[in-house]
């Protein structure tokens, strides 16, 4: 099984993958990345930490209620877009930034999933209704 962890702290970002077989610690391999996030308002870094934190409360939502966690995981994988350490981490890896057009057309895409296929609502009551 692999796990990775990661750590955002300042201007460093850390990854740190374990890859653990049987039961048994086969690596450990630590990535420090360090980030500079040029060109952002804090108005438009304080929209893009909310959207990333509903959006992967809507995956979480997903992954522990319902009968499909992957889709979950597949929502907190989309929503990680919007954090901006991750968006930082892209555009160094790539040289190409997420414009906003192309996180606005993934935001209604991961609505519409969630809310219309998803059935969001139907599972916020059921959990709800569980507690």
């Amino acid at each position: 099984m692999l796990i990775m962890l990661l750590f955002w702290q300042k201007d460093i970002f850390t990854f740190i993958l374990v890859n653990d077989v049987k039961g048994h610690l086969t690596s450990i391999r630590i990535i420090f990345y360090k980030v500079h996030m040029a060109n952002s308002t804090k108005f438009g870094t304080t929209v893009n930490w909310v959207i990333g934190i509903l959006f992967t409360l809507i995956g979480l939502v997903n992954v522990f209620s319902g009968n499909d966690p992957e889709y979950g995981v597949f929502i907190i994988l989309l929503s990680l877009v919007y954090y901006p350490p991750i968006q930082a981490f892209i555009h160094r890896l790539t040289g190409v930034g997420m414009t906003n057009g192309i996180k606005t057309i993934l935001g209604l895409f991961i609505l519409w999933a969630s809310l219309g296929v998803g059935e969001l609502i139907t599972k916020i009551e059921q959990i709800l209704q569980s507690m």
